[in-house]
């Protein structure tokens, strides 16, 4: 309900008339002591470790946009019924979430916001991503994709947190695979591991450079420490060092109200 707010990150490019599908990848990794304090922080606010990770980012792109209602999109596996749990076939829905964030919201508060929001979208999480779009009436803008230009992934499957596993008498090792498409702008995808998480942050290569989204990347990471250590914290008082790195497009002034 309400405005569907179009998220006005900073680009390295014009944006195109067609979004174009070529794709880059930085890689990152969240370490096993970083990794045990977000898990405490899950336990102490009885939420879940995607959750404290969407939040993350969404007050991440607050602060790169200085926008109060931003939308993203997650997937989510639709196997609610737990007949569906071990059957093999490709269940999934993306749901979009939009939260309201304002600067001197603490980072609790906004993950409570998350948290709530998402418990909201689950009870409604078999609704057609399709329906939802053409409900809304959207035309066809082929310079973006609909509702949302930044996802959310969390893979936490058991094989996603084992270096290697075995199936009778194969062993599969798994391998990391350069990315070279990207359907949307910025994919933020988080891989589970027995102690850490690997990270991916997926670009379009049409839109941005390697070295933005790397700094993209020190900025999260920077966030999640501060976070981790001082909950309390607010969203405006996350302090990012080394920023006279990055270069910025001219389009900067008009979409950056929050100086880093």
């Amino acid at each position: 309900k309400g405005n569907i707010p179009v998220l006005e990150l900073p680009v390295d490019f014009q944006r195109p008339a067609v979004l174009t599908h070529r794709g880059g990848r930085v890689r990152g990794i969240i370490d096993p002591e970083k990794y045990r304090q977000l898990l405490q922080l899950t336990l102490s606010y009885n939420t879940s470790l995607y959750t404290v990770l969407l939040a993350l980012s969404k007050a991440l792109l607050y602060r790169y946009t200085g926008q109060k209602e931003i939308i993203v999109g997650y997937p989510i596996s639709m196997r609610d019924h737990t007949d569906l749990e071990n059957q093999v076939g490709f269940y999934l829905n993306t749901l979009p979430l939009k939260t309201e964030i304002e600067g001197d919201n603490s980072f609790i508060e906004v993950l409570q916001k998350v948290n709530e929001g998402m418990l909201l979208n689950h009870a409604h999480q078999l609704y057609p991503f399709e329906k939802i779009v053409s409900g809304l009436g959207f035309s066809g803008n082929t310079s973006r994709s609909p509702l949302f230009d930044v996802v959310v992934v969390l893979q936490n499957l058991q094989i996603h947190k084992q270096a290697v596993t075995e199936l009778d008498d194969l062993t599969i090792d798994l391998y990391d695979v350069e990315q070279v498409t990207s359907s949307i702008d910025l994919r933020l995808e988080f891989l589970e591991r027995a102690d850490h998480i690997v990270i991916h942050f997926d670009y379009n290569r049409g839109l941005f450079k390697p070295a933005t989204i790397q700094v993209f990347m020190d900025r999260f990471l920077a966030m999640l420490e501060q976070a981790v250590k001082d909950p309390q914290i607010n969203i405006d008082e996350f302090i990012f060092k080394h920023d006279s790195n990055l270069q910025l497009n001219n389009n900067i002034g008009s979409h950056f109200s929050i100086k880093f």
